[in-house]
């Protein structure tokens, strides 16, 4: 493999050493985890199994044995935490590293938008010329032409995508986070090169040998650049493409560096490791070249959305703009049965069973508002369209108004968890509450509430910290919980 790197002292810069990113705030465990630890990890780890088991039915529709071997592979290759580091040490290893394989999870914004903040900060820190090799690109002509004309802006969104074809590749709504890496290298002075074949290989091995020699080209065309090279996680196993660029030439002096984003295994490590869930968000992982981990999105919102991406897949061969509705009254149902039982709350079986409806998909949102619109309660639900338009979601409870009958429902339009989340907190803290009630909360009691949103979405987030004295009083409940204090979520 690539001969490790020499040490070197990269400058420090004071604005990257953030306060609540440093390794001596998080706290190793000394004793095993309480009990109500225990119940927590366990809904976390169960939740993901049935996220995963959704999507395992989902690719077996998809994938062949060959491709299916080659993900297990990746995912079935060790990654020990080392230690935690610092945002600044990232950094610096980028720094010293001529290629540096940044790990895309393709279906994740958050995923893009880490790489593209990551493009900008190099490039302040660093006065070495960088190029960028992106996957979502071909490497011909026609595709390099289409990039080039689209970053010197000769052409303009609609066509560059049409001409490297884009919705072949991913799903539109997935354009806005590689919109902003691209926006991130243009303004960083970072020359971009698409890297992907035709797709007409056989097999995924057969695909990295293509991408290590258009690697090499690029490599060959900016010898003293350092390389980046974007591209979906499962290439970056260890025998997948580093291999294949370890046995060329131009890249057996090369100092490399691999960062990767939300590994499953790396999360639950942490979360055992850590007191009280408190964890880094970086970590250095134990391996032959430096290599990192990075933890920019939740452990759920990773499979959600590679859940929405599949789903999107099958139905986009039918329809050509797909309504994806995942987030079913069946899964907030589910999501609001795992919370109160994890929380060990009174159950009110009689009342959590009726969950509001879920409504997802843009036609049923918007047939949905209207009729909140034209209610005679009109009024009374203008502060739900506000959350709506803030937040991406809300629950907006049902109404005790004879006159007419208007059933609770959860509008999703943006998902965010932790705010649907917190939406579905409001029911469960009052089942029994209709809209006029909401109205009639006083302020304590909307703090009160606030402070058992967030208490409840750390269920699903235990890493989440507070950002306000709201969220603060969430956090002092959740500890307590988890020191075997009892919650009661009624009179909230």
């Amino acid at each position: 493999m690539f001969n490790p790197p020499e040490k070197f002292n990269a400058p420090k810069f004071p604005a990257l050493e953030k306060p609540d990113d440093a390794p001596s705030e998080f706290q190793e465990r000394n004793e095993s985890l309480t009990k109500n630890e225990r119940h927590v990890l366990d809904n976390l780890t169960r939740t993901a199994a049935r996220f995963n088991g959704e999507l395992k039915d989902l690719n077996n529709r998809r994938l062949n044995p060959d491709t299916a071997k080659y993900i297990a592979a990746f995912e079935g290759e060790p990654k020990q935490i080392e230690g935690a580091v610092k945002e600044a040490e990232v950094l610096e290893a980028i720094i010293k590293s001529d290629l540096v394989f940044l790990g895309d999870y393709h279906n994740l914004s958050k995923s893009q938008n880490f790489v593209a903040e990551t493009i900008e900060k190099m490039s302040r820190a660093s006065t070495k010329p960088s190029v960028l090799a992106i996957e979502f690109v071909e490497h011909s002509k026609a595709g390099q032409k289409a990039l080039d004309d689209f970053m010197s802006g000769e052409i303009g969104e609609e066509e560059f995508l049409k001409k490297i074809k884009f919705k072949k590749w991913s799903n539109p709504e997935h354009w806005p986070a590689y919109k902003h890496i691209l926006d991130s290298a243009k303004g960083s002075g970072v020359r971009v090169y698409g890297i992907n074949t035709d797709r007409k290989e056989k097999t995924l091995s057969e695909t990295d040998e293509k991408i290590a020699g258009n690697l090499q080209n690029i490599a060959q065309q900016n010898p003293g650049s350092r390389i980046l090279v974007h591209i979906g996680e499962s290439h970056l196993s260890e025998d997948h493409l580093p291999r294949q660029l370890a046995t060329l030439d131009e890249f057996k002096q090369k100092k490399p560096l691999t960062i990767f984003q939300n590994l499953p295994s790396v999360y639950f490590n942490a979360l055992k490791k850590y007191k009280k869930f408190h964890i880094p968000k970086s970590f250095k992982i134990k391996s032959q070249n430096p290599t990192y981990n990075l933890i920019t999105a939740p452990l759920i919102t990773r499979l959600v959305a590679d859940i929405e991406y599949l789903q999107f897949g099958e139905d986009r061969s039918e329809y050509d703009e797909a309504q994806i509705d995942f987030l079913t009254t069946d899964t907030s149902y589910e999501l609001v049965r795992r919370i109160v039982n994890t929380l060990k709350l009174k159950r009110r079986e009689d009342k959590y069973d009726m969950v509001p409806s879920v409504f997802s998909a843009e036609f049923e949102i918007e047939k949905k508002l209207e009729f909140f619109r034209k209610s005679k309660l009109a009024e009374i639900f203008k502060p739900y369209f506000e959350i709506l338009n803030q937040k991406g979601s809300v629950y907006i409870p049902g109404s005790k108004d004879g006159r007419c009958r208007i059933d609770a429902a959860l509008i999703i339009k943006r998902f965010r968890l932790k705010k649907v989340l917190e939406e579905l907190a409001k029911f469960i803290a009052n089942p029994d509450k209709k809209v006029e009630d909401f109205a009639k909360l006083s302020p304590v009691e909307q703090k009160r509430l606030r402070s058992f949103q967030y208490l409840c979405s750390k269920v699903f987030i235990p890493e989440r910290t507070p950002s306000n004295e709201e969220e603060g009083e969430g956090e002092r409940m959740f500890e307590n919980f988890l020191a075997g204090e009892k919650i009661v979520a009624s009179g909230l």
